[in-house]
């Protein structure tokens, strides 16, 4: 496909010269054609380079595949790379694990929505807790706002799907076409905690890796998964 453009693009280059020679010709129409033309093709083609990395080609396997797992850090640093290329989402830190570990809210929605975020936050803080709104101001809000879904993942750090599988429906969901998904977007805000224990999902993956392929593999990591106690990061959803 790269050499069937190059070529195209010197094709164009070479006869330039000739196309806008011709003598009694309107050579400005032939500009205006050409110049249209050489933009087409670089939309295309800028299309094609920005194209959103699928979970496969970024970790080298299919997340889920047996005797495969990704580290927190390779997860957020996948999730970062999707929000440079997709405008369906958007990366928030909201502050770091009790080992330091940077935790984030990863916002998925269609991209009229993620613009006005403060706005559908506040709508949506309004109509929770201003026990002195109108029917009608009610009413107005509700047409307004959208709906907040929140998804923690992988509380239990040993319970390790949630957080294998958050890239896959983050991709789904950012690249869809369907109409379905469309609207789903366009109604309502999905807030994913990619990890909720980055510190234990670490502590997992780095355990079940250290003796794959021995007598050990597969079993339960000894201690806790947290700095402290287990998995208390933050339960009461405050933040």
């Amino acid at each position: 496909m790269g050499l069937r453009r190059t070529g195209f693009v010197l094709c164009c280059l070479k006869n330039v010269k000739r196309m806008f020679s011709y003598p009694g010709k309107d050579n400005t129409m032939r500009y205006f054609i050409f110049v249209l033309t050489v933009f087409i093709f670089s939309l295309s083609f800028a299309q094609n380079r920005t194209q959103i990395v699928t979970p496969q080609e970024f970790f080298g396997f299919q997340p889920g595949a047996d005797r495969h797992l990704f580290d927190y850090e390779a997860l957020i640093a996948y999730l970062n790379k999707l929000d440079e290329q997709s405008d369906r989402l958007k990366m928030i830190p909201i502050g770091k694990s009790p080992l330091g570990r940077p935790m984030y809210l990863a916002m998925v929605s269609a991209p009229e929505n993620l613009t006005r975020l403060n706005e559908l936050k506040e709508i949506n803080k309004k109509l929770a807790l201003d026990p002195n709104l109108s029917a009608d101001q009610v009413n107005d809000f509700v047409r307004q706002g959208k709906v907040f879904i929140l998804l923690t993942m992988s509380m239990h750090s040993d319970e390790v799907g949630p957080s294998q599988a958050t890239p896959l429906i983050v991709y789904r969901l950012i690249t869809s076409q369907d109409e379905r998904v469309k609207e789903w977007l366009s109604q309502a805000v999905l807030m994913i905690v990619p990890c909720h224990n980055p510190d234990g999902m670490d502590m997992v993956v780095n355990h079940y890796k250290k003796y794959l392929g021995t007598k050990y593999e597969g079993t339960s990591m000894p201690g806790v998964y947290h700095k402290y106690v287990g998995h208390d990061n933050n339960r009461d959803f405050i933040t």
